[in-house]
């Protein structure tokens, strides 16, 4: 029932046990949809504790499995409660994150601090989920597999090592104050290509756009020779 790279809580990895699945005569005569909703508001939920219900087994070894995995969570409801925090965080960046969208060579600098940051959080939500799973008292054979897999998924990715490279990024992208463009021109002074000048680290003051404007263009010596910028932080608003 469960896949070999996964942990299942649920389903011994290696079972070769044998499960029947319960009519929905049977499932409406236990009152496995009262249950259900008893247990939580969620369809979704519901429909997934209904999933397991519906399948039995003969096998005593899969029922000391989940004893154990209950046991340890009943014993654990704090470790619970953060869990279940860490892994609703998770599914959402999953379902609604930057990582179920596809970026080209058009994605903007937003577009990558962004995934940045999403990826900066997801590290941190496996970091928080091993010290959960560290500091409760389990035994169980399932959350002790869990715990093992998501140590592997920390360490085997350097999780460590690029949480340090985006917290040094993020860091040095904090300092950025403004950025400063060069626009082309045509011969009908039209806008022909864009481009960044520089990224700096102060913000631009505030000038009048007329009076600068017709400085520079008044005298010959005020126009630019060429594109080097002299580091000049003052600017010329259009609105």
């Amino acid at each position: 029932m469960a896949r070999e790279d996964r942990v299942s809580l649920l389903y011994p990895k290696g079972s070769e046990a044998q499960y029947k699945t319960v009519s929905e005569t049977t499932m409406h005569d236990l009152w496995f949809d009262e249950l259900c909703a008893e247990l939580t508001d969620n369809k979704q939920e519901q429909n997934a504790i209904m999933q397991v219900l519906s399948k039995v087994t003969e096998d005593p070894a899969t029922a000391e499995y989940r004893s154990g995995v209950f046991d340890d969570i009943y014993r654990n409801p704090k470790m619970c409660e953060r869990m279940l925090e860490l892994l609703d965080k998770i599914n959402f960046l999953r379902d609604y994150g930057a990582f179920k969208k596809k970026y080209d060579e058009t994605a903007g600098v937003w577009d990558l601090m962004h995934r940045l940051e999403e990826m900066n959080e997801y590290i941190g939500y496996v970091e928080a989920m091993h010290e959960c799973l560290k500091e409760a008292e389990i035994g169980s054979e399932g959350l002790v597999a869990l715990k093992e897999h998501i140590d592997r998924i920390y360490h085997d990715n350097g999780y460590d090592v690029l949480k340090e490279d985006i917290g040094r990024l993020k860091a040095s992208t904090a300092s950025i104050k403004s950025v400063t463009l060069g626009i082309n021109l045509n011969e009908r002074f039209e806008a022909s290509s864009m481009g960044i000048v520089s990224i700096n680290a102060k913000e631009f003051t505030r000038s009048n756009i007329i009076g600068r404007f017709y400085d520079k263009m008044a005298s010959g010596d005020r126009i630019e020779k060429d594109t080097e910028w002299d580091e000049n932080y003052k600017y010329y608003p259009l609105k």
